[in-house]
């Protein structure tokens, strides 16, 4: 008991002597330091579009400077946040000085030059974000002395040489973006000591070599983007075998070797599987259907071969598949009948099979692929026969590629329109049909009205010739004029009906007929709008 109150007359004593004096000075030290460390980076800030520096000055404490925040305690500067400003200029060493930073971010501006060697001096920092810049030179090899690091992102920078060996030191790391530079050389081995990293990204460099077999020890990896580089060789064993991965893309390189056939079960949680434009062969492994979070599958330009045996039905999220430009068909009758497990994938939005040798009748199964497909390329394939009358069920398709192929017969009328897609403007008499009755009507063909059978072309046809005034729009009838007297109105409506409007919208029905053989040829629709307008307005006329 008495050495506990000893201790804290002693303690106080201290607090209230000499020792106080110093505490405070350190503090004040400290304190000024930080304050001539953000004067050194606005002197090197040339360019301010938004003002933010004009609150930098000593008119008021700097704590309260635009986009700095200091601790309570000690009210030394802990976060430095100047992102999405536009600010132009480079970065001060003196940045080195803030050492109670925990946070720096200067995302979305203009700086140029290097990374500040000095950053490597700031122990306590957890987030470094320089992403969005024009930085240049190497990444600083001391940034391993920022050993409280989380995040790290440098992407979208000019930053060159090698990724530095030293940052697999920061333990701690758990977002590395290094993606959209001009660094080279190889991955280093130390990456795969980053124990703590859920995102590593190096996408869009110049990266040679292998894919080091260390990055397999990444147990905890979510995201891994090596695409667009210059990698080569096999993707190692042990890197199929990271199960928290959820994005895994390696496009564009020279990779080569085979899936492993449990792909699916040795990475059951993928949501991105892009590995196109490679140099991988073999068959594509039955188990992807394990993966059921999948939402894009990606293979474009590569080797693969063989029968694709995958049931896609289990995917129910999957709104992208891209097959093409391998050769995964056999020009066999039953190449796409993974069709049929496609129209399970309710979300699909892209499906894209071109130029992978399919043979075959495209199947009737089509019919029911997603409604919420936009694009649906076949290009260049080996498919034969007649394309099936139901996809015109594909009513928000966008895009539709089909030639290069050895199909026949005719083209099914509700493609030639489209079904709520843009007119096509190739001769295509049913879409110019539908065209007139739109522009006459006021009315889409993919109007709530139109259901139970009912479309555009039977809406008019049921209303000639009585019923048409309720039809055409307004403004078609006097031109939109307003008449005094309502018998005058009436007979010019009449009229207007009679000699120009009803025979246009005959011309729209018969141009929109179901069969092809009854439509209206192109020479004769122009003779009779020729002479609808001669009738109306005269010889040689318009109006």
């Amino acid at each position: 008991m008495l050495s506990s109150i000893f201790l804290s007359f002693f303690i106080t004593s201290l607090l209230q002597g000499p020792f106080s004096s110093i505490l405070a000075a350190n503090i004040v030290s400290g304190n000024e330091t930080d304050h001539l460390s953000l004067l050194a980076i606005k002197a090197q800030i040339t360019g301010d579009p938004f003002g933010l520096m004009s609150s930098w000055n000593d008119s008021h404490h700097f704590c309260s400077w635009g986009g700095v925040t200091c601790g309570s305690l000690h009210r030394r500067v802990v976060t430095l946040n100047l992102s999405h400003c536009d600010l132009v200029g480079s970065l001060s060493p003196h940045v080195g000085n803030l050492s109670f930073l925990r946070a720096l971010s200067l995302e979305h501006n203009y700086f140029q030059g290097s990374i500040p060697r000095e950053i490597g001096r700031l122990y306590r920092l957890k987030y470094m974000n320089f992403s969005n810049n024009t930085f240049s030179g190497y990444i600083p090899a001391n940034l391993s002395g920022c050993s409280s690091l989380v995040m790290l992102r440098l992407g979208f920078n000019k930053l060159t040489g090698r990724i530095p060996s030293q940052l697999g030191l920061l333990q701690k790391l758990e977002r590395v973006q290094l993606h959209y530079n001009n660094l080279s050389g190889s991955i280093p081995d130390s990456l795969g000591n980053l124990s703590s990293v859920r995102s590593l990204s190096m996408s869009v460099n110049s990266l040679q070599g292998s894919i080091p077999d260390a990055l397999g020890r990444l147990a905890t990896l979510n995201f891994l983007g090596l695409g667009l580089n210059q990698l080569s060789g096999t993707v190692p064993a042990s890197v199929y075998n990271l199960s928290s991965i959820i994005v895994f893309t390696l496009p564009f390189n020279q990779l080569t070797g085979t899936l492993p056939s449990d792909l699916g079960f040795t990475l059951p949680n993928m949501q991105v599987l892009n590995i196109g434009h490679n140099l991988f062969t073999g068959p594509l492994p039955v188990s992807i259907s394990n993966a059921s979070n999948l939402l894009e599958i990606d293979i474009n330009k590569s080797n693969f071969t063989g029968k694709v045996a995958i049931d896609f039905g289990g995917l129910s999220n999957l709104w992208s598949l891209i097959l093409s430009s391998s050769p995964l068909g056999q020009g066999k009758p039953d190449d796409l009948s993974f069709l049929s497990s496609l129209t399970k994938c309710r979300n699909l939005q892209v499906l894209d099979l071109s130029d992978s040798q399919f043979g075959g009748v495209l199947p009737d199964s089509v019919a029911n692929l997603s409604t919420q497909l936009l694009q649906f390329n076949l290009r260049g394939n080996k498919l034969s026969g007649s394309i099936p009358s139901g996809i015109g069920n594909l009513i928000n398709l966008i895009q539709l590629s089909m030639e290069q192929n050895n199909l026949n017969g005719s083209i099914p009328s509700a493609l030639e329109y489209g079904m709520g897609s843009n007119v096509t403007t190739h001769g295509d008499m049913y879409s110019y049909g539908i065209l007139l009755l739109e522009v006459f009507t006021g009315k889409r063909p993919t109007d709530d009205m139109f259901k139970d059978g009912l479309d555009l072309h039977n809406f008019v046809k049921a209303a000639l010739p009585d019923q048409i005034s309720e039809v055409v729009d307004p403004l078609f009838v006097t031109g939109g004029i307003g008449m005094e007297d309502e018998t005058i109105m009436e007979h010019a409506k009449k009229d207007q009906l009679e000699e120009s409007i009803i025979p246009i919208l005959r011309i729209g029905i018969a141009c929109s007929v179901e069969s092809t053989g009854q439509r209206k040829d192109i020479k004769d629709v122009v003779k009779e709008l020729q002479f609808i307008n001669d009738s109306a307005f005269g010889p040689g006329m318009t109006r």
